[in-house]
This record gives structure tokens, sequence and C-alpha cells, in this order.
């Protein structure tokens, strides 16, 4: 896995296109918390990933909420792993979308973002993302075959009226790149039958207010 410095390396040079992300273990939290304050101070890197699967933490453990709290003061948002992880070697306990509920209500600015959706758990990452206006979903992935195929059986869990209702300004473009090409998932989420400024704010906008770029 690449360190956060080769990431903060890859930024610098291609810094009018890139925002990078830092990863840290959160085991043990003393030099998870060094390591976040110096990929924010040093590093300048943007948020934060986890995977709590991969990384076989508790997201609701005291540690863990201590980071959430460091990464809040921070402002820097979360993109956390949900949903299913192919490996059987790794626990998916910890991967239900429905642990964020309380962490978002305990860390009301603290924006995290569900990735994958959820899926499988697709539904339970809506609810928590309508409930709490800091929580973010993005489309990374592809479940059931192709990136057009994905989206159209995510269309058909979630009625386009509640996406452009309810989840129109916290939906992201995501695509899972390199498993996923970029150009495909975006063909695949502009067939939405969205409204246009929906479109517009799932592939663009939505992305620039969970990184606070506006």
């Amino acid at each position: 896995m690449p360190s956060n410095s080769e990431i903060a390396d890859l930024v610098r040079r291609e810094g009018k296109r890139l925002l990078g992300f830092a990863s840290v273990d959160p085991n043990p939290l003393k030099s998870a918390l060094t390591d976040l304050r110096e990929s924010h101070d040093a590093l300048n890197l943007k948020g934060l990933k986890l995977n709590p699967a991969m990384q076989a933490f508790d997201p609701t453990g005291t540690d863990t909420l201590e980071l959430y709290t460091e990464a809040e003061k921070l402002e820097m948002p979360i993109l956390v792993h949900t949903g299913l992880t192919f490996s059987n070697r790794f626990s998916v306990r910890f991967n239900q979308p429905m642990i964020y509920d309380d962490i978002a209500r305990k860390h009301p600015k603290l924006k995290i973002c569900l990735a994958h959706m959820g899926w499988p758990w697709v539904l339970d990452a809506v609810a928590v993302t309508i409930r709490n206006p800091n929580v973010y979903m993005d489309t990374a992935g592809a479940f059931a075959g192709t990136p057009i195929e994905s989206m159209r059986q995510i269309s058909s869990m979630i009625s386009t009226r509640i996406i452009e209702n309810a989840l129109g300004d916290r939906l992201i473009f995501g695509s899972d790149y390199p498993r996923i090409e970029m150009n495909k998932m975006f063909k695949a989420i502009s067939s939405l039958p969205l409204r246009r400024d929906v479109l517009d704010a799932i592939l663009h906008d939505n992305a620039l207010a969970f990184l606070g770029e506006v």
C-alpha cells in the first residue's frame, strides 16, 4: 500500500487535478492521532480513508471515537468503506452502514462518506444519509456486472423521487478506479433518469461540498 507521504507526493505533482486522502491505523490510538495530524499539517492531505474490515478495528470503539474527534477538529472528511468486502478473510461485521448513524450524530461537523452506498445494505445507508446532513454516499464499485447494470440495480432499490428529493445533494460520483474505469461509471450515472441539476450535483457539486471546497 502507498504511504501517506507517497500520496502527498502525487498530489504535489498533480496539484491542479488531485486532492489526497490519508489513511491511518486506528490501533494504537496515539500513533494514529500523530499520523493524522502529520498528514494534515505537514503533508496537506485533505481527508481520511478508513476500512474497518481490512484494518480490523471497531468503528464504535473508544479509541476510534477519539480519532473521529480529531478529524472533526482538523476539518478532515472521512471516506469509510461500507458494505461487502469480497475476501472472506475479513469480517464484514463492522462494514454495516447503520453503525455510522450514531457516529454522525455525535460528530455533527464531521463529514462522512459511506463508500459503495453500503451495498448490499443500500437502504440502511440511505436511511443514515437522509437522517444526517453530514453524511454522504458514493457510487464507487459495480456489484451487478457492468457499471450500467449496477446503476440500474441501485435505481430499482431507490426511486428517482427519493434520489432527487432526499439524496440529490449528498450522493457523490465514485468509480472504484482502477477496478472500474471512470468513463464507464460516468456514462452509467449519466444514463439515470434524473433532473439535470441533480446529475450535475452528483457528478461535481456534491464532492466539492463534501471536501469543503465551496
